[in-house]
């Protein structure tokens, strides 16, 4: 009976920890916020700049659409002085709205008026990263903490459990040799192969857990960010010993 228990407690172990990061997973992915969509939102590229206007207090999406637009006209009047033609074009590339109501709308810039910008576009697919071979981390990149949390947690438990069962086995294995009753040998003979048993489904459990980690972490959506001409571009914050800011990355 206490070995059943034992194999049937590291199978549910296993189960919980594999449903608790699909539930994750699809809680985070229905609709993740862009890390574009801040307040005061200004990126400065090549060939022209990324701004973000924000409308709050108004339900009507057209409306709000409608008034975007009117304040990034604004913004460019005030740029480069009022005329009958704004000639500096601002062109909208992705919107969003969050739950208290506030619409997120990006625009586009170009710097000069024959100089044509770049290509830019707001996508929730990454490219492909080692990060998927560390259980959780891609997850984290992309934006599901709860996912990579579960997937860590996982692994941690998975791979605790296996260092313990092999110690009660080895323990369970010296203990046969050290008694000369037969009762107790046949005993820790059944608990040693108990052990033995709850081990490698462990070690099962732990392997199916990392491939679909890395499975997951290399074809699941994340949080939408910005891709210029095709290459993945993020910012981060940078603190050094000689300066602070932001660093903006281009991946190819």
């Amino acid at each position: 009976m206490k070995n059943r228990t034992l194999v049937l407690l590291a199978t549910a172990c296993f189960m919980c920890t594999l449903s608790f990061s699909l539930m994750s997973g699809f809680a985070q992915s229905s609709k993740m916020k862009p890390n574009w969509a801040s307040e005061g939102y200004h990126k400065d590229l090549e060939k022209s700049y990324l701004e973000v206007v924000v409308i709050r207090g108004e339900s009507n999406l057209t409306k709000m659409r409608q008034m975007a637009q009117a304040e990034i006209e604004s913004r460019r009047h005030s740029t480069v002085g009022v005329k009958d033609e704004i000639w500096m074009k601002a062109k909208p590339l992705a919107e969003y709205y969050d739950n208290d109501g506030a619409g997120y709308f990006l625009y586009q810039t170009q710097k000069l008026p024959t100089v044509a910008p770049e290509s830019v576009s707001s996508t929730d697919r990454y490219p492909f990263s080692a990060r998927v071979f560390v259980p959780g981390m891609e997850q984290i990149y992309k934006g599901s903490y709860g996912k990579g949390a579960a997937f860590i947690a996982g692994e941690v438990v998975l791979v605790g459990g296996i260092i313990t069962t092999e110690f009660m086995r080895r323990n369970y294995s010296q203990k046969i040799t050290q008694t000369h009753k037969v009762s107790q040998k046949e005993s820790y003979t059944r608990n040693a192969n108990a052990c033995a048993i709850t081990r490698n489904v462990l070690i099962g459990g732990a392997a199916a857990l990392y491939i679909w980690n890395i499975i997951d972490g290399g074809v699941a959506k994340g949080r939408p960010h910005l891709s210029v001409d095709g290459k993945s571009l993020s910012f981060a914050p940078c603190f050094t010993p000689d300066y602070s800011g932001i660093v903006m990355n281009l991946k190819f």
